[in-house]
């Protein structure tokens, strides 16, 4: 999820702490999510994810090839 998630934030241009205000998030505990230092994020925080990049929740995590 946080490669993903990384990558999205970037594709639409912005910074760790641009994103964070965004969804209304602690910059820190965004940073430790975008990390993999805080590895399992209530459905809740993942919603405001998502929802910040525009996207289902689903989509945060790739799809592994069949």
């Amino acid at each position: 999820m946080v490669h993903e998630l990384r990558k999205r934030r970037v594709d639409a241009g912005m910074t760790q702490e641009e994103f964070a205000e965004k969804i209304g998030m602690p910059y820190k505990v965004y940073q430790h999510i975008e990390s993999g230092r805080r590895s399992n994020p209530r459905l809740t925080t993942l919603e405001k994810l998502a929802g910040g990049l525009g996207i289902g929740v689903g989509d945060l995590f790739p799809r592994k090839p069949e």
